[in-house]
C-alpha cells in the first residue's frame, strides 16, 4: 500500500508538474516564434535592396524581441494563475466518501428519499409468465 504523503508534498509535486509543463510550453512557443521571424528575416534579406535591407532587418529584430517578451510574460502569467488554482484546490479540505459497504451509503437511495418528481405516475405491472408444469 502506498505511503500517504502530507498535503504540502502533494502541493509541491503539483507545482513542480506545472512548472515543467509551462517550461515545455514556453520552449515550444519560443522556438515557433523564432522560426517564424527567421523566415521573415530571410525573406527580407533576399527581397529588399541593399539600403532598405538593413532597416527592414532591424525593424524585424525589434518586432521579434518585443513579441518574445510578450510571449514570455503571457506564459509566466498563465503559469502563476495555474499554480494559484492548484494550491487553492489542494489546500481545500477533502470530504470523505462513504464506502459502498457502509449502511448509510450515499449511493443507495431509500424509497422515502426519492422525490415525487422521479416516482412513476402509475405503478408498473410485472409481466406474467406462464409456468409449465413438468
Amino acid at each position: 500500500m502506498p505511503r500517504m504523503r502530507p498535503a504540502g508534498d502533494a502541493i509541491g509535486i503539483e507545482c513542480a508538474r506545472l512548472f515543467r509543463a509551462f517550461a515545455v510550453m514556453l520552449g515550444a512557443a519560443t522556438a515557433s516564434l523564432v522560426l517564424h521571424y527567421a523566415a521573415r528575416l530571410a525573406a527580407a534579406s533576399v527581397t529588399q535592396g541593399p539600403g532598405e535591407r538593413a532597416a527592414a532587418i532591424a525593424a524585424l529584430e525589434r518586432e521579434r524581441d518585443a513579441a518574445l517578451k510578450a510571449l514570455q510574460a503571457s506564459i509566466r502569467q498563465q503559469r502563476r494563475q495555474a499554480i494559484e488554482r492548484a494550491r487553492s484546490a489542494l489546500a481545500r479540505p477533502h470530504f470523505r466518501v462513504a464506502h459502498p459497504a457502509d449502511r448509510r451509503s450515499p449511493l443507495v437511495r431509500l424509497p422515502e428519499q426519492v422525490s415525487p418528481i422521479c416516482r412513476p405516475s402509475r405503478p408498473r405491472r410485472s409481466r406474467r409468465v406462464p409456468i409449465r408444469s413438468p
